[in-house]
């Protein structure tokens, strides 16, 4: 089976959503910089904002509103690290193939091709829009689902499950 594809922030994206899910502590650390950090930044602005016009110094004002604003940003910035990430990570431009056998998954990129047996895919996990085939713990094999047809989804569920001892699907 051979899926032929090219790799867009959307993507990348969605692959970092499902990776950020795979423990309960990065999950939490995910919900928290979208989230409720920014909650807790509306919070702060909203008290200091309702201070505002009390007698007092302005030095603790001005500090706490600075760090409800920060709170607020940080999904801004994690959305701006993460298309940096993106951009970084993608050295070669252009559409990718990954070819899935019984003896291994053989990718193909403009400059770089590799060969990776089924024994070195430790583990995988699904969502709707993504598949990672974990070759480490922080390294992944990303598979976007809105390249696959049904039927070469299924069966590279049914590969992964013949070949890969652990999964979370």
């Amino acid at each position: 089976m051979q899926v032929h594809y090219d790799l867009t922030y959307r993507d990348f994206a969605a692959a970092q959503r499902l990776h950020a899910k795979r423990t309960t502590f990065s999950y939490i650390t995910y919900c928290a910089g979208r989230y409720i950090y920014p909650v807790i930044g509306v919070c702060i602005l909203a008290f200091e904002f309702s201070r505002y016009f009390t007698v007092g110094s302005a030095q603790p004002k001005l500090f706490s509103s600075l760090c409800g604003i920060a709170l607020v940003c940080m999904p801004l910035y994690l959305h701006f690290m993460l298309k940096r990430c993106y951009k970084r990570s993608r050295t070669q431009a252009g559409e990718c193939l990954i070819e899935f056998n019984e003896e291994m998954i053989r990718t193909k990129i403009s400059h770089s091709k590799s060969e990776v047996g089924w024994g070195a895919i430790q583990s995988f996990s699904e969502d709707k829009s993504t598949i990672l085939q974990y070759l480490a713990p922080l390294r992944f094999l990303a598979v976007p689902l809105r390249v696959c047809t049904d039927e070469q989804a299924d069966e590279l569920r049914l590969l992964l499950q013949r070949h890969v001892k652990g999964s979370d699907l």
